[in-house]
């Protein structure tokens, strides 16, 4: 009889994968979030990466993701004081101050798409 191959199991989440990638943009910028330096952040190879993503493009648009995700919650603190403008002004240069390699390893125009700011760039 046939053995039935199984994929190989996970190691890591998704969200580990994606913190850790997180934790190296804040460091490097964008372009030093490569397979060896993730699975290097995870005490690992490269490897158990692509069992939960197909490559690296895939990670790094869930660290964008995941930077926009912190970013709305700088502005929802803003928008929960008065006046709202101001704060929301406030916490977007909060925002840029504490993550500035988040701001620093995309074009004006990918800042635009990936934050989804209409301040961006005027």
């Amino acid at each position: 009889m046939g053995r039935i191959l199984m994929p190989p199991k996970a190691k890591f989440t998704r969200e580990e994968i994606v913190s850790a990638a997180l934790e190296i943009t804040r460091a490097g910028g964008i372009s030093a979030v490569t397979a060896r330096a993730v699975g290097s952040k995870l005490d690992s190879s490269a490897r158990p990466i692509f069992t939960v993503f197909q490559n690296m493009e895939e990670v790094q648009l869930e660290v964008s993701n995941a930077a926009k995700q912190l970013y709305n919650e700088y502005v929802g603190l803003g928008l929960q004081r008065e006046p709202a403008f101001k704060n929301v002004g406030m916490q977007y240069i909060r925002f840029a101050i504490e993550n500035r390699s988040f701001f620093s390893s995309y074009s004006c125009q990918n800042r635009k798409r990936i934050l989804a700011c209409p301040m961006c760039c005027l």
